[in-house]
């Protein structure tokens, strides 16, 4: 059996305290009420087909998405589903890229996205170029 850094068992230990954290400043940053952003959610997973509950729960509540919320219902906390849900719903992928942070990862928005690639851009160009002046003076 592989033996695991400590460093890497404490950040999967926190993974569920960082989603909900991320959650709550992201709340915290919308103009939106709770209730507001449980009606979006709900309205999403509808024109989807899924559910983002479990049990006979056909829909989410306010009170699961403040279980969710919760720093103190660590019992309580979203699906895979539900955060990329929750997500959608917020215009923020934070929550998201605190669930890849333990594996060094980091999900990125696609305007992040392009500038990435913008940089990759540049870093081909000045590869091209040193490649061309390298042709050149062969000559």
């Amino acid at each position: 059996m592989q033996r695991r850094s400590l460093i890497t068992v404490g950040k999967l230990a926190g993974i569920d305290t960082s989603v909900k954290a991320a959650m709550r400043t992201v709340c915290k940053n919308d103009h939106r009420s709770r209730e507001e952003i449980v009606d979006s959610m709900n309205e999403l997973t509808h024109a989807a087909g899924i559910r983002i509950t479990g049990g006979n729960a056909k829909q989410l509540s306010l009170p699961t998405l403040e279980k969710w919320l919760s720093p103190t219902a660590m019992d309580q906390v979203p699906s895979v589903r539900a955060l990329v849900v929750f997500c959608e719903v917020m215009g923020d992928v934070s929550p998201l890229s605190a669930l890849a942070e333990p594996l060094e990862a980091r999900i990125i928005n696609r305007d992040e996205a392009r500038i990435l690639r913008l940089a990759e851009i540049e870093e081909e160009i000045k590869e091209l170029k040193k490649r061309k002046k390298m042709l050149e003076a062969a000559r």
